[in-house]
């Protein structure tokens, strides 16, 4: 599934509230954008601050309504990323996974009890490292020798006025988020797929877990065209994983 960054992602964290204001005449800065941002996802700067992993599952659904497959995203600072998505019939795990200096994938036939494991090239984890590191900095920008934030100006994005902000960094690692004007929550986020399509997250509702917002519920399109819906049904801080659980596998 592809719902977690290079899919879900999984994630990104994001809100949605009606914007009923016009921005400001004033343009505004990325920083002051990002400021706004960081102060609406929490409910007290503290909460971001004690955040060091995170553990989300969501459930996939063809815009039909049938389930797609269950998806695991696992972070911890700075810099592990684990995903691990489930068919259907949980018949096949399939995980990739970083812990920041090496990476791997592995893919299991549950009932033969048969895994093929592959190792990941450079390029690829040095990517999924940003990518872990960009979700658990709650929209801060990247340090200026690892990537950029500019600022693409106001844009409409699903009956929002909303400032677009463009992560960049030196890995290859992109996404646009939309703030909206008003409430400074994110509405939507774009990324590129491998086939250089749009991949569009856009936020349908939010939940408030220990003081912070995270996506509850979220559509998914691809080049404009609704391809998932998808629900995150356990969002859990600073989860309990065992360092073990990033290491390459034994097979």
């Amino acid at each position: 599934m592809a719902f977690f960054r290079q899919s879900l992602a999984f994630l990104s964290f994001l809100g949605l509230v009606w914007a009923a204001e016009t921005p400001a005449a004033s343009p505004l800065t990325a920083p002051e954008i990002i400021a706004k941002a960081r102060a609406a996802v929490a409910k007290e700067p503290q909460y971001m601050a004690r955040v060091q992993g995170l553990h989300l599952e969501a459930n996939a659904f063809s815009p039909e309504g049938k389930k797609l497959g269950t998806t695991i995203l696992q972070l911890i600072a700075p810099s592990k990323r684990r995903q691990i998505t489930y068919n259907p019939e949980h018949t096949n795990e399939e995980i990739i996974c970083s812990n920041g200096l090496e990476g791997w994938a592995k893919s299991t036939d549950i009932p033969k009890g048969v895994s093929k494991v592959a190792i990941l090239h450079y390029e690829v984890v040095a990517s999924m490292k940003d990518m872990a590191e960009n979700d658990l900095a709650f929209y801060a920008a990247p340090a200026p020798e690892r990537g950029s934030v500019n600022y693409l100006g106001v844009q409409e994005v699903n009956g929002h006025r909303t400032h677009a902000l463009e992560y960049n960094y030196k890995s290859g690692f992109k996404i646009t988020r939309y703030f909206d004007a008003q409430s400074f929550l994110v509405v939507a986020a774009d990324q590129l797929t491998s086939s250089g399509k749009i991949q569009r997250q856009q936020v349908e509702e939010i939940e408030w877990v220990e003081g912070l917002a995270f996506t509850k519920k979220e559509t998914i399109f691809v080049d404009g065209k609704k391809f998932l819906d998808v629900t995150y049904d356990k969002i859990t801080i600073n989860p309990q994983i065992e360092a073990s659980s990033f290491a390459f596998p034994d097979r």
